[in-house]
């Protein structure tokens, strides 16, 4: 009797003895550190790093370019640590200062391994001076224009600038250099285009293409490797033909007024009658 009636009691005790031997353990496994799998980013696949051209032509006018690198999530991982997250910010710093340096504005992002160098140009004059082109002078139309009654079809191709890439100097061979001296190899790098446009109407030979509803333009991206840098890239526009269309216009007003014009003068003719 007198076991039944502290056996509650017992009960009590046994869980409050198995919660204060257990708590150390709990309390030990909460201040581990961040195990390298739990490394926030992005996983870019087979690639180490991706190196992202952007051009973008906005909707309010003038143009913005920007040059974006990411670092894999695995890689970081890999080769930083659990402590990566922490590393990659110094990594990142470094190779943005050569970016800052050419006037570039650069936003850090540690926690997807990454920055961003943009520049804005309120006119393509100001852009083409910008990359070393006078501006001014007269540039050869290598599109192919196809007129027909109701629309003006008018395609393109071009290459970005990574086009013989290796061979380069300046920026892009900076981008390079820091890449292979953190021991990342040519076949780990990955090479992005991205074209913006404010206008549906274009299409291209993308490999995926996304609206940025902040800056109101359509993004084409174009995925390429260091084997394969020098890609040509197709454009397409399809636009009303303006003359054809009004003169459709004006032959369906022209019939419209031929039969309102004919049911008149039937109905006159009948009256008459």
């Amino acid at each position: 009797m007198r076991l039944k009636k502290f056996m509650p009691v017992l009960i009590i005790l046994v869980a409050i003895i198995t919660t204060v031997a257990i708590s150390p353990v709990c309390a030990f496994a909460d201040t581990n550190d961040i195990t390298a799998d739990e490394i926030t980013g992005i996983d870019l696949g087979d690639y180490n790093v991706e190196l992202t051209y952007k051009r973008y032509i906005l909707q309010t006018s003038g143009i913005e370019m920007a040059f974006e690198v990411v670092f894999d999530r695995n890689y970081v991982a890999t080769n930083f640590g659990a402590s990566g997250q922490n590393q990659i910010q110094d990594v990142l710093t470094e190779i943005s200062l050569i970016v800052k340096n050419l006037g570039y504005i650069i936003t850090l992002d540690t926690e997807n391994n990454s920055f961003v160098g943009s520049m804005s140009f309120d006119s393509i004059t100001d852009y083409y001076i910008a990359i070393d082109e006078d501006g001014y002078g007269t540039y050869q139309d290598t599109s192919n224009t196809k007129k027909s009654f109701l629309y003006v079809q008018s395609d393109s191709s071009t290459k970005t600038v990574f086009d013989g890439i290796e061979e380069s100097e300046g920026l892009l061979q900076n981008f390079l250099q820091n890449f292979y001296n953190l021991g990342i190899d040519r076949e780990n790098i990955l090479l992005s285009y991205e074209y913006g446009t404010p206008y549906k109407i274009i299409s291209t030979d993308a490999d995926s293409k996304t609206y940025l509803v902040g800056k109101h333009i359509y993004v084409h991206k174009f995925d390429m490797n260091m084997d394969n840098s020098d890609r040509e890239i197709h454009l397409s526009q399809k636009s009303p033909n303006i003359v054809g269309w009004y003169l459709t216009a004006l032959g369906i007003a022209l019939v419209i007024a031929g039969m309102v014009t004919l049911v008149y003068i039937v109905r006159k003719k009948r009256k008459e009658k």
